[in-house]
């Protein structure tokens, strides 16, 4: 016999004395072989997945949700813009402040120009008044921390990248300096600019 030269002879044995077993399984494996080739047809039946059917309405499109952040986007903004203090700070800590700024522009909104050029100039103006004169951005909250610091560096760089005014570009050359000559002989900073406090 075929089954017992393969070496199936156990199987063989096992169909017999089990009766139904072996006709079980191959009846299931012919059933899970009919759902796959009708999910393929329908699957091509639809062009391939690609249905030029509206979607139903209750399903957000990539755009839509794109529009919904750029609203939530603005609307902060727009909050953001009646907080701001006379001397354009938000909180007077410069790891408050330059985060906030950094939200202006990162949305798009330039020095100089758009319907928040005021509220850009003021914040920009304040945190270049909070630094030394060895370039440490110190805030006038708090202790003063090099994270303010490096946040008020990224600013200046990034305010540096879209405006060209001499004050952040001198302000900046003197920020990255200390940030250079602070690094830990470890490798990292402190929270104070000192390399070793």
């Amino acid at each position: 016999d075929l089954v017992r030269s393969r070496g199936l002879g156990d199987v063989y044995k096992r169909q017999k004395l089990e009766g139904s077993w072996w006709h079980c399984v191959r009846r299931k494996m012919l059933l899970l072989l009919l759902q796959a080739a009708l999910m393929c047809c329908a699957f091509a039946q639809e062009g391939g997945g690609a249905s030029e059917a509206e979607p139903p309405a209750d399903t957000v499109t990539e755009i839509e949700i794109v529009q919904r952040v750029m609203a939530a986007t603005d609307r902060g903004l727009e909050y953001l813009a009646l907080k701001q203090r006379p001397d354009g700070s938000w909180v007077g800590n410069n790891g408050v402040d330059a985060p906030a700024l950094l939200a202006f522009l990162g949305r798009g909104h330039v020095p100089g120009r758009g319907p928040y050029r005021d509220i850009i100039e003021r914040a920009k103006r304040h945190i270049l008044s909070t630094q030394r004169e060895d370039g440490y951005f110190l805030s006038s909250m708090g202790s003063g921390r090099m994270y303010g610091h490096a946040l008020a560096t990224l600013v200046m760089a990034e305010l540096y990248g879209m405006d060209r005014d001499p004050q952040i570009e001198a302000g900046l050359r003197k920020a990255t300096d200390l940030i250079v000559a602070v690094q830990s002989p470890n490798g990292g900073w402190r929270y104070e600019p000192v390399p070793g406090d």
